[in-house]
């Protein structure tokens, strides 16, 4: 969401649709996050597609900005680990 906030200083067709793109990602992400809040199973998976996506980025930023890569590594995969835990499993189960 702060990326589309930051492409939107920038003003041009692409930069845009590219503000867009970010901004109702983040929205999303955001119900996502309100959803696991509510146990809502299917919330889950965005939710781990977008810390594999962030931590592909850091892998690829890892030569040339080494300290946001490593930002970007340790907030994904403490991210992860909070919704892949088996506590959280269990809880985001359909299973009553």
């Amino acid at each position: 969401m702060a990326w589309g906030v930051l492409v939107l200083v920038d003003i041009s067709a692409m930069s845009v649709s590219t503000a867009i793109f970010f901004l109702a990602y983040g929205v999303a992400l955001g119900a996502c996050a309100y959803g696991l809040l509510r146990l809502v199973s299917w919330t889950r998976a965005p939710i781990v597609l977008t810390q594999l996506i962030t931590l592909g980025l850091a892998w690829d930023a890892r030569h040339t900005n080494a300290p946001v890569a490593i930002a970007l590594a340790v907030v994904a995969l403490v991210a992860l680990g909070c919704v892949l835990n088996p506590v959280s499993l269990e809880a985001l189960s359909s299973e009553e």
